[in-house]
């Protein structure tokens, strides 16, 4: 113990760096954590705020090149700033406060050098739930704009999943949906998060850290319907790439990156429930339908698909009508998935292509289908 009037920080005092610090109150598993160390080594409330503020958490959540907000404003959405420090929630804290934004001020430089190779990430927060992404990434511009991303699929995700379910998210880009699934199927439950890129990885890794998705595995790795190497280009402030062959030619050598690429049946097949999946890989979809056979076959999941006969010609090498009569030779019957609502379909393939060339004039590249 030390000498003098030292005080060890108290089980309030954790309480209120999780409320200022982490922006949320303590999960179980971590206060005892935290109330084991305060106990082990005698930790001053001030020595506690400073180890709060060496989290993985906290460097997410404050304002650096990582985490700035994407707006000063959006409607809907609530940016967390500074103040958070001085009122929580409207109530008054504690004098602990100030001894944080003095650790607050010194930790700033330290945090942003952390980060100073980071592509620019935006951050906003809608209903309790935080998302990291590219600033300049397009995919994602519908996001800040009307606080939403492809409701319809969304209502999916969030209808089809309840508490211990297991979602496979492939082509999970940055997290999104992996996110709004973990919290879906909770603690019990399960997400199998996959992508290609490294980088869309990471990104879905950080919005696991941020918003404590510990439930989310992540699988950095292509899936197709074969062992194989598999080539990507992109732009490197784009989450949306296409795949090739290593194998073809012109190829933009100087600017490729290589991934290795596994049938699903190989990499998950193991899993002993699968409730729903998602498939969203630039035209692979058809590859990676024929490498998840059988895992399809012994679940017999719900499947979230993009429609673009365009990509799954180009990049699977075959018709779209091939593709969707796959599903049905699988036992599946098909909705697409409209603004309005979902239109049944069932095994009516050449109907779900004839709707998509009509929403292709009008400049739609895809359509968005639930086969069940």
């Amino acid at each position: 113990m030390r000498p003098g009037n030292h005080r060890m920080a108290t089980v309030d005092d954790i309480h209120a760096c999780y409320r200022l610090l982490l922006g949320r109150e303590a999960d179980e598993e971590g206060l005892a954590s935290w109330v084991k160390y305060v106990n082990e080594f005698s930790v001053s409330p001030s020595e506690l705020a400073y180890c709060f503020l060496q989290t993985p958490e906290f460097a997410l959540r404050w304002d650096h090149p990582l985490t700035r907000p994407a707006a000063a404003e959006m409607t809907g959405w609530r940016i967390f700033s500074r103040e958070d420090l001085i009122e929580h929630k409207g109530k008054s804290v504690p004098g602990l406060a100030r001894k944080i934004l003095d650790r607050l001020d010194r930790a700033q430089s330290a945090l942003a050098s952390r980060f100073s190779g980071s592509r620019d990430l935006k951050r906003v927060e809608k209903d309790g739930f935080s998302l990291l992404f590219p600033a300049g990434d397009i995919t994602w511009r519908a996001l800040i704009e009307t606080g939403e991303y492809e409701p319809w699929v969304r209502s999916q995700v969030v209808e089809r999943l309840s508490a211990g379910g297991v979602f496979l998210d492939v082509g999970c880009n940055i997290g999104y949906f992996s996110m709004i699934a973990s919290r879906r199927v909770g603690p019990e439950g399960q997400v199998l998060a996959v992508d290609a890129a490294p980088e869309n990885c990471r990104v879905c890794w950080l919005n696991c850290q941020l918003n404590q998705a510990r439930n989310v595995r992540i699988f950095p790795v292509a899936v197709s319907d074969a062992l194989s190497t598999l080539v990507y280009n992109g732009d490197p402030e784009a989450t949306n790439f296409q795949m090739h062959d290593a194998a073809e030619e012109n190829l933009d050598a100087l600017n490729a990156q290589l991934t290795i690429a596994l049938p699903l049946d190989l990499l998950l097949g193991d899993l002993k429930r699968l409730d729903l999946v998602k498939m969203d890989i630039e035209g692979f979809e058809y590859k990676c339908l024929l490498g998840a056979e059988g895992l399809l076959r012994k679940h017999k999941p719900a499947i979230l698909f993009e429609y673009s006969p365009i990509l799954i010609r180009k990049y699977s090498g075959v018709e779209g009508v091939v593709y969707l009569k796959k599903f049905v030779s699988l036992g599946y019957g098909l909705e697409v998935l409209l603004p309005e609502g979902p239109l049944a379909m069932g095994d009516d393939v050449e109907g779900v292509h004839s709707l998509w060339q009509r929403h292709h004039k009008s400049g739609i590249t895809h359509i968005d289908i639930l086969a069940v």
